[in-house]
């Protein structure tokens, strides 16, 4: 009785041992996709200070005040005949009244034109080190 005990023993922590390095890969996996996203909103600019910028600014005009963050990108996108940088998108959405609840909206912008390049609706090339950003037509 006491080998057959052991076994049962044997078997439970390995199934749970399993189960923990099952687990321990897809933590890895998921901080790995925390890493590369840091390292690229790093490398756009996009993480510079804890505060946005977006309460200290004017706004010129309301054209993009009540517009979704896609309508407004794709506004400023399809107005220009160059490719523009994430920054610049930012500039032009605040400057012409864009507003949201959003605690940093220059993030929530450069996840959005991700998104749409993923999406197949911006197509992106490398300036200066810079990605820049252009409508698909």
């Amino acid at each position: 009785m006491q080998i057959s005990g052991l076994n049962q023993l044997l078997k439970k922590y390995k199934s749970e041992i399993e189960n923990l390095d099952k687990q321990i890969k897809e933590k890895k996996e998921k901080l790995n996709i925390v890493y590369e996203a840091i390292q690229l909103l790093q490398q756009e600019g996009v993480i510079q200070s804890a505060f946005s910028l977006s309460s200290k600014t004017e706004s010129l005009s309301e054209k993009y005040k009540g517009f979704s963050m896609n309508r407004a990108i794709l506004d400023i996108l399809s107005n220009s005949d160059k490719y523009l940088s994430g920054q610049q998108i930012y500039d032009e959405m605040i400057k012409n009244g864009f507003e949201s609840a959003s605690s940093d909206i220059k993030r929530d912008v450069y996840i959005t034109i991700y998104r749409m390049e993923k999406h197949g609706k911006v197509i992106t090339r490398r300036y200066e080190n810079r990605k820049k950003y252009m409508i698909i037509r």
